[in-house]
């Protein structure tokens, strides 16, 4: 697979200033003074875009299909739902890689990063919130 493509699998953060518009667009998601703190996003070549949205509470997972997202998917996580989570350097390449395990689900959610640096900051903050 040539490099440019497989930045598109990767998991990149939100912006900081992009976050108030993620806010605004799911706001029926969100409780009454709940709001997304951080968000990554992974684009797929199959016209599919996975957010991954968390909040003082909880993780959305939000998958827009189709060509306009049309169509959207939302999983809400709560962080006692969350049994356990990894993390893992790419050896030859720049990313890293997070698991999250969901208790009662065999498999992982898996996150593979561009960078590494927003790896280990989407680690602080999971452990921050999963172990409160």
């Amino acid at each position: 697979m040539p490099l440019f493509i497989g930045l598109f699998y990767k998991v990149r953060k939100v912006r900081e200033k992009n976050l108030s518009k993620l806010n605004h667009k799911y706001k029926r998601l969100l409780l009454d003074g709940e709001e997304i703190e951080t968000a990554y996003k992974k684009c797929k070549k199959s016209c599919r875009q996975h957010l991954y949205a968390f909040t003082k509470k909880r993780l959305l997972l939000i998958d827009n299909k189709g060509i306009f997202f049309g169509n959207t998917e939302c999983t809400s996580i709560p962080y006692m739902g969350i049994a356990k989570f990894s993390f893992g350097n790419e050896k030859h390449h720049f990313g890293a890689e997070l698991a999250i395990w969901i208790r009662g689900d065999r498999d992982p959610i898996h996150m593979n990063f561009y960078k590494q640096n927003d790896a280990y900051k989407l680690h602080e903050f999971l452990t921050r919130h999963v172990l409160r």
